[in-house]
């Protein structure tokens, strides 16, 4: 009988390697997919010649070793479990290199179970000598320093592979990553192993700095790159055997020792999973080929015996005992998603994401990956969720490929089923829109959602790729919520040129309901919301086909967006219906007045006057006293007035409410009465028709004998205090030295475009509609002054620059020598507000004429898709470049915020029934009230640094200003003499103190009675 022959001294000079091989034939008994090679005893022979005292080292272990287990066995005071922290560095060169999270815990999962014993697992078995270990493996969650961790470590390497023959360099920080202290961590390094070694690991007591387990990435774990036969787990279970002093079960000799007496002697090594191998060593025992200590397929290993067991427990209460009171896993466990990020943004990048309330613009970020997850949104399970996804361009748009992921089930990853929450399904140029419905099964927590756009292919949650970006964010997922229906019966009434009522059927358990439209077919939508069953939306561009669509909002939840539903705004109607008298022989309209209009007229020829330039505002929902007065050429006859306002803007008079006076009789004098704005009207402006007819009522486009008709403006304007609307339109982080501020020329010329769509969604509302100062976003300003800096708007329907013709007709509403500073916002407060008309689009220019220069300031701004930039550099000394015709077309536009207000001095027009307690107890005290003339006003919490004081009557005409002032330490104090000679014909009565500050307006009412 051949015994097992102590080959300790061998061992530690002859090595046999895990190699994957060409094929065996099946009577070899290899596996057909390759044969395992393990690099361990190659390696120890590399350190043994280095330093032949680890030799000697290993000696003096193995005398320890066997005397623990002579004096201690199976003792139960040695039999307490063992829990080893685990540290695994990824070394990537490629992105498939770079295993997931979720590959990483498959490992430690199967070493758990494989030196446990699991029952139930691939590691239990029924042999009689087949040990649980009582060693358990856990990723550390404490680092070296104590700080929380999740036990992973990434390097992105240079180095294509290594090869266990220069075994340090992976564990080096040349190429690879240095390991964790060894006596409390078990370092496992994964990379890519170009010589074909699936591992190798160091013995107890031969290396320090590189102490630990190298694997392949294909043979770690059992998802993701793991390869068939090897994707069992069992390459790590065999090295970090070696680590805990364990020798290959044939010894490394013919018929070796392995030291252990409970596994049967061997010639040598098995292959594949053979069955019923006879040792030829003995002649009468099994190879035991399901020991994890041999080279079989994973799939056949599942034993360790209570020898080999015995040999580890030794190790683990002699070289490695320390491992015993490691802290590793002592702290709050830390699981870090898979990285995932575009290599280059210097072409394109995401711009935006809307999903919930999440409305995140941004620019390119270095590094090609962004972590948004402080920025959250809430969701129900089972609701469904729109998603749109808009890329951004530093010049030409490319075509890229959109998908989301979301970790419902919060484990840290997105491999599981379902996690794909959002697939684009091909490249695009612009923005691109789906919905997400978030599954009953998703964890109630808050997880992370992922946003990954790739240039010209689909990617995978953990690629890391030559051109796009990668953002993540948070998703609160709450209960799913009560049933909230759908909204039907949808449809639209009242359709204008540029408004519709848009309908739909009531919803049980409604509180609200929110509204989205847009044009049929295009990317964005627009939302408002609304109590009722209808909603009336204007803005709309004449023929066009619109589509709507509508949620119910019930008080914990909102249902799905119903499908949509379609119409087609009408073409624009090009004026008013006629009317006039044909005969102005005896009367006609003497005087009509209201607001600020006070138009005294004689008789006009043909019975009609076009007075539409002439203009007053009126406030919404507050009485405003028009009074007619007719006139004659002799006798007094009876005459009717009546007068009609377009409120819907649809070019008539015909529509319910818009006859807002009508005198009741005929009479020979002046007639008054009130015109109320109904709530609800648009703001803005409005035609009136006053119309008198002799000796009875007029239609609206009635031609009558007798009498005139004249047609005038009306600025609907709102009822309430409304606070300036401060739009900013871009927040990109890109820069550009050409523009604006651009003094490295002596002259400059600047035009830029701003949608309506744009300032819609920067803040603007209809009814602000005047622009009171535009802002530049500065990084660097030059010390150049410019010299007649000017500023000039018009309203424009270009919503780019077709040629590189320079916008003419704009109008000037700011000039001074100016100054850029560095790193804030330049404003421009205009001397005269601009009108914008609430339809078109905004456009802004600026020019200035030097005669000398110097370096340029720079701009934070953003890199558009279309040319909404016109530009000129020259040097004209003297010149006018404000007069040149052509520029030059840039993608790029400066960052820029616009102060809109509802009038153009910023403030309310208001009627004088305003209540004192109406617009007093904002912080400023204003005494006496009312007063004889002199007035004291007063604030010790001014908020602001800048104050512009004026006067202005009940009409809104402006009496006295100021300018602005410096405020000082929040202190406000200022005294107004009435009675002054300056204000010797102000009459008593009502007027208003308006405080324009550079955050808001004061605003307070007075009454003067000398």
């Amino acid at each position: 009988m051949i015994i097992k022959k102590h080959v300790l001294s061998l061992a530690l000079a002859c090595a046999t390697s895990f190699y994957l091989l060409p094929s065996y034939s099946q009577s070899n008994q290899n596996s057909s997919k390759g044969i395992r090679r393990c690099g361990t005893m190659e390696v120890l022979d590399q350190a043994i010649k280095q330093n032949p005292l680890i030799a000697e080292k290993m000696k003096a272990i193995e005398r320890n070793t066997q005397n623990y287990i002579r004096t201690h066995g199976s003792k139960p005071s040695e039999r307490a479990i063992v829990r080893i922290p685990v540290v695994v560095h990824v070394v990537y060169n490629t992105a498939s290199q770079n295993i997931s999270d979720a590959q990483i815990n498959s490992q430690i999962t199967v070493l758990n179970q494989d030196y446990r014993k699991m029952a139930g697992t691939p590691g239990y078995n029924t042999n009689a000598v087949g040990a649980d270990c009582e060693i358990e493996f856990c990723l550390a969650t404490k680092d070296p320093s104590g700080a929380a961790t999740t036990g992973i470590t990434r390097r992105n390497t240079t180095k294509t592979g290594f090869l266990f023959s220069s075994p340090y360099e992976v564990k080096q920080s040349t190429y690879g990553k240095v390991g964790w202290d060894y006596t409390k961590y078990l370092n496992i390094w994964v990379c890519y192993m170009t010589d074909n070694t699936l591992g190798y690991a160091t013995f107890p007591g031969t290396e320090t700095t590189y102490d630990g387990v190298v694997i392949g990435y294909q043979h770690f774990g059992t998802t993701g790159t793991a390869t068939s036969p090897f994707n069992g787990g069992r390459t790590a279970t065999h090295e970090v055997g070696h680590w805990l002093n364990l020798y290959h079960i044939w010894g490394d000799a013919y018929c070796g020792d392995d030291l252990v007496s409970d596994t049967p002697p061997s010639t040598g090594e098995n292959y594949g999973c053979p069955t019923g191998k006879t040792s030829s060593c003995s002649g009468t025992t099994t190879d035991m080929i399901q020991n994890y200590m041999d080279y079989t397929d994973d799939a056949c290993m599942n034993i360790f015996t209570v020898g080999q067991k015995s040999r580890m427990t030794a190790t683990l209460n002699g070289t490695r005992a320390s491992l015993k009171t490691s802290t590793g896993c002592s702290g709050t466990t830390t699981t870090a998603y898979c990285a995932s990020n575009g290599q280059s943004v210097s072409d394109e990048y995401i711009s935006k994401v809307q999903f919930g309330t999440i409305n995140n613009t941004t620019g390119a970020t270095a590094g090609g990956y962004n972590d948004y997850t402080a920025t959250s949104t809430d969701v129900s399970k089972g609701t469904s969720y729109p998603i749109t996804l808009t890329p951004g361009y530093t010049g030409s748009a490319y075509p890229e490929y959109f998908r989301v992921w979301i970790d419902y089930n919060n484990d840290k990853d997105f491999d599981d089923a379902g996690e794909l929450a959002y697939d684009a399904g091909a490249t695009a140029t612009a923005a691109v829109s789906g919905n997400i419905t978030i599954p009953s099964t998703a964890s109630t927590a808050k997880v992370r959602m992922r946003v990954s756009m790739k240039y010209n292919g689909s990617q995978t949650q953990c690629e890391s790729f030559q051109y796009g970006e990668v953002e993540d964010y948070s998703v609160n997922m709450l209960a799913a919520a009560a049933t909230c229906p759908t909204p039907t019966g949808l449809s639209a009434s009242s359709i204008t040129s540029s408004s519709a009522t848009l309908n739909w059927s009531a919803a049980t358990g409604a509180v609200s309901y929110s509204i989205r439209y847009r044009i049929n077919g295009s990317a964005t939508w627009t939302t408002t919301t609304s109590t009722t069953t209808s909603k009336g939306i204007t803005g709309l561009t004449a023929s066009t086909t619109y589509e709507f669509q509508v949620s119910t909002v019930c008080s914990s939840s909102s249902s799905a967006f119903s499908a949509s539903t379609t119409f087609a705004t009408s073409a624009v109607t090009t004026g008013y219906c006629a009317s006039n008298g044909q005969s102005q022989a005896d009367e006609w309209i003497a005087n009509v007045k209201i607001g600020t209009i006070n138009n005294a007229t004689g008789a006009i020829a043909g019975g009609y006057g076009n007075y539409t330039t002439i203009k007053t505002d009126i406030t919404i929902n507050t009485p405003t006293t028009i009074y007619l007065k007719p006139g004659y050429t002799g006798s007094a006859y009876p005459e009717y007035f009546k007068v009609w306002i377009d409120l819907n803007g649809d070019y008539d008079f015909a529509d319910a409410n818009e006859q807002v006076y009508d005198a009741g009789a005929t009479a020979t004098t002046t007639v008054s009465g009130n015109i109320t704005i109904p709530t609800g009207t648009a703001l803005g402006n409005k035609r009136m028709r006053v119309s008198m007819k002799y000796n009875g009522a007029s239609t609206s486009c009635e031609s009558f004998q007798y009498g005139e008709v004249e047609d005038y403006t009306v600025n609907v304007i709102s009822g309430t205090v409304s606070s300036p609307v401060i739009a900013q339109v871009g927040a990109g982080t890109g820069t550009n030295n050409t523009m604006v501020y651009d003094t490295y020329y002596m002259d400059h010329r600047f035009q830029t475009i701003l949608t309506k769509a744009e300032l819609q969604a920067a803040g603007w509302v209809a009814g602000q509609d005047y622009v009171g100062y535009v802002a530049f976003q500065t990084t660097t300003g030059a010390t150049q002054v410019m010299n007649a800096f000017t500023v000039k708007m018009k309203n424009v329907t270009e919503t780019s620059f077709g040629s590189t013709s320079f916008i003419t007709g704009a109008t000037q509403v700011y000039q001074a020598n100016f100054t850029a500073a560095s790193n804030t916002w330049n404003t421009h407060t205009f001397s005269t507000a601009f009108k914008y008309d609430g339809v078109n689009n905004l456009l802004v220019e600026v020019c200035f004429n030097n005669s000398t220069y110097t370096s340029s300031s720079t701009l934070y701004g953003t890199t558009l898709t279309a040319y909404r930039t016109l530009a000129l550099r020259t040097d004209i000394k003297d010149g006018s470049a404000c007069a040149n015709t052509t520029g030059t077309r840039n993608y790029f536009r400066p960052n820029m915020k616009l102060k809109f207000m509802n009038t153009a001095s910023g403030r309310m027009s208001e009627g004088v029934d305003i209540a004192l307690s109406e617009i007093t107890g904002n912080g400023l005290s204003v005494y006496p009230n009312p007063t004889n003339g002199k007035i004291l006003m007063l604030d010790n919490n001014f908020d602001g640094t800048k104050a512009n004081t004026e006067i202005v009557n009940v009409s809104g005409q402006k009496i006295f200003e100021t300018g602005i002032e410096e405020v000082k330490n929040n202190y406000f104090e200022k005294v107004l003499d009435l009675n002054h000679t300056d204000f010797s014909n102000l009459p008593n009565g009502v007027y208003f103190i308006n405080i324009t500050t550079d955050t808001k307006v004061y605003r307070n009412k007075i009454m003067l009675m000398r």
